[in-house]
């Protein structure tokens, strides 16, 4: 199983503004992880805690904005429309209509 995921190709065909936009958010949340721990050895527990807390918080920003931009990129590759079936309506009676199906291979339906 682990080498299906390796094998498998993730394309991310983001803009590179995103990505360094990304991994700055990630490199300055991986510093303040570092000073936390660093604050914390010396015995300063409250600056730490607040200090990673504030790592932590804009590392799943980063994660969240990533995720924002992969959705609004991969609906582009969604957008591809074509025709599926034609709908024809025809009025037999007050509140009563035929409807003609046509499908792409063309079949067609007829529906009251």
């Amino acid at each position: 199983m682990l080498n299906e995921l390796f094998r498998s190709e993730i394309s991310l065909d983001l803009d590179y503004r995103i990505l360094s936009a990304v991994g700055s958010l990630l490199a300055l949340s991986l510093l303040f992880i570092v000073l936390a721990i660093k604050r914390f050895f010396r015995g300063n527990i409250l600056t730490a805690s607040i200090q990673s807390l504030s790592g932590l918080s804009l590392c799943l920003a980063a994660l969240l904005s990533l995720s924002i931009a992969m959705n609004f990129y991969s609906y582009g590759r969604l957008t591809f429309e074509q025709p599926i079936v034609q709908l024809t309506f025809k009025k037999m009676e007050e509140q009563q209509f035929q409807v003609d199906i046509s499908f792409e291979n063309k079949k067609s339906l007829i529906a009251t």
